[in-house]
């Protein structure tokens, strides 16, 4: 695994570097010390180059075991915000997650206990599953936001045939592109069970791409939103070898309800479903603003 934090210092300062590592992720106090005591168990065990990735991973772990494991402000720690604080490849971390559990599995359930970890000494089962869950659903995440990518190119593309097919980083900044993989993650949350299928999840991305670019798309040919809508997703399901039915009755039986939800409760313009605006009697197509779905996810 690679990391971009430096290594940390002889085993002299194991505990300063691991409190700095906590204090940079801004863990409460108890959480730090509760953390230290659990990693300190395995200090003969660890591999210098990758301690970064074992801080983290014994970060995550003390936070499920125990509730008064928190941040300052109250909140639980999320592996993102984990790897975030020490630079790390979130891909990476589950090598680490996977290879703790490993570690307390061999542990005697009496030294878990006198270290004060009863919750984790009679959890270890559901830690297992918890870990392999969150690895699935990462990998799904990936794969779609991948997709996600090449199709908003693609896409984006053929609205303009002079243009090329934008550059990744390029696609990143773009808002539309952004509200699409908002909008998705939303009503993901929203409709799916965790954690979601696959196929399920492709073709609710389908949906949030297609009603985000029917509203990029040329207004100007005199057809409905709704026209616009169904034949961007019919394109869509066309190019990618996607049910259009199963498509498009997820879009009206549960993502078109969501949205409306969302709307009354003033998480999105209502532009998101009607697909155009009047400005000063003119007529113009645009993705809703990114930030207007963040209060949603």
């Amino acid at each position: 695994m690679t990391t971009q934090t430096a290594n940390p210092s002889p085993s002299t300062g194991l505990e300063t570097d691991f409190r700095a590592f906590c204090t940079s992720v801004g863990c409460s106090p108890l959480f730090s010390d509760a953390a230290y005591r659990l990693f300190a168990m395995f200090t003969q065990q660890l591999d210098a180059a990758s301690l970064p990735y074992w801080f983290a991973s014994v970060c995550y772990l003390c936070s499920l075991s125990d509730s008064r494991c928190t941040l300052l402000n109250g909140n639980r720690v999320g592996l993102s915000e984990l790897a975030q604080a020490g630079h790390l490849r979130l891909v990476d971390m589950f090598q680490s997650l996977k290879g703790l559990e490993r570690l307390v599995s061999a542990l005697d359930e009496e030294k878990l206990l006198v270290a004060d970890f009863a919750p984790l000494a009679k959890e270890r089962a559901q830690w297992e599953a918890h870990i392999r869950m969150l690895e699935r659903k990462y990998v799904i995440a990936s794969i779609l936001f991948q997709k996600a990518l090449k199709v908003y190119s693609m896409m984006s593309q053929s609205h303009d045939a002079e243009a090329s097919v934008p550059a990744a980083a390029t696609v990143l900044q773009d808002a539309g592109f952004q509200t699409v993989w908002l909008l998705f993650l939303v009503s993901k949350t929203r409709l799916l069970r965790d954690p979601p299928d696959l196929v399920n999840s492709f073709q609710l991305l389908l949906c949030s791409l297609g009603v985000v670019l029917s509203l990029l798309g040329d207004v100007s040919t005199g057809a409905t939103p709704s026209d616009r809508l169904a034949g961007t997703l019919s394109d869509l399901c066309e190019r990618l070898g996607a049910d259009f039915a199963q498509v498009q009755e997820l879009y009206t039986n549960h993502l078109a309800p969501l949205l409306q939800m969302l709307c009354n409760r003033g998480s999105l313009p209502e532009t998101i479903l009607h697909g155009v605006e009047e400005e000063d009697g003119v007529t113009t197509a645009s993705p809703p603003p990114v930030d207007t779905l963040v209060e949603a996810v």
